[in-house]
């Protein structure tokens, strides 16, 4: 996903050097297309769309580094939660950390224990702290590059969303202007008069039988 859908082969020796700096073995790069650039694009828009939901926890490790590297990362916390996942992704570096036991018996208690945002999230934390740290990763801090041939729409829901037209409408009136005439309009009712205070029935409670009024 980092690597806008090509998979690169990992390498566990990428260059050797003797003692005097003079290169003696370089590695060859291996890489295939593995999805869609458009996939794998839409993965990272949806990644560090995660920083707002259930990877909020990272700020407290990332923020001294967010204005020039871009995060993104998904927890997992399996059934009965046994196990805790979180993989987190820069443009650089992907790691992910995992909090369990060797039998799924071995489990915590309750989903606030357990989740994956509060066991294997901090453990990732620390670990891209450190490396961001380090003057000698520089080359990890770095941003996505900006989308190519796509349409903004696509992750930014305009235009693909239905929505209903909002139908609330509002008015502003005057208290100290002159008021409308009444409508002159004849009612079905004309010619009937209103009733009067006179005309309503009137209630009046009987005593009860027993009770002496004093």
């Amino acid at each position: 996903v980092a690597n806008d859908g090509r998979y690169i082969m990992p390498m566990l020796v990428e260059r050797i050097e003797d003692r005097d700096g003079n290169l003696i073995y370089q590695a060859k790069k291996k890489e295939k297309k593995a999805i869609s650039y458009r996939s794998a694009y839409l993965m990272q828009i949806m990644l560090k769309g995660g920083l707002s939901g259930t990877s909020s926890a990272l700020w407290h490790y990332i923020r001294p580094f967010y204005a020039d590297t871009e995060f993104g990362g998904k927890t997992g916390t399996s059934n009965n939660h046994a196990d805790a996942w979180y993989v987190g992704v820069t443009p650089k570096l992907v790691a992910g950390a995992w909090v369990g036991g060797e039998f799924p018996s071995i489990h915590f208690r309750t989903g606030r224990l357990g989740q994956g945002s509060k066991t294997a999230l901090p453990i990732f934390g620390e670990f891209i702290q450190s490396v961001l740290s380090n003057e000698n990763f520089a080359h990890y801090r770095t941003k996505f590059p900006p989308a190519v041939g796509l349409d903004p729409k696509l992750w930014t829901g305009s235009g693909y969303t239905y929505h209903r037209p909002d139908t609330t409408s509002t008015f502003d009136y005057d208290f100290n202007s002159t008021p409308e005439k009444e409508d002159e309009t004849p009612s079905a009712f004309e010619g009937e008069q209103e009733p009067t205070a006179s005309d309503e029935p009137t209630y009046e409670p009987e005593e009860a039988e027993g009770v002496v009024e004093e």
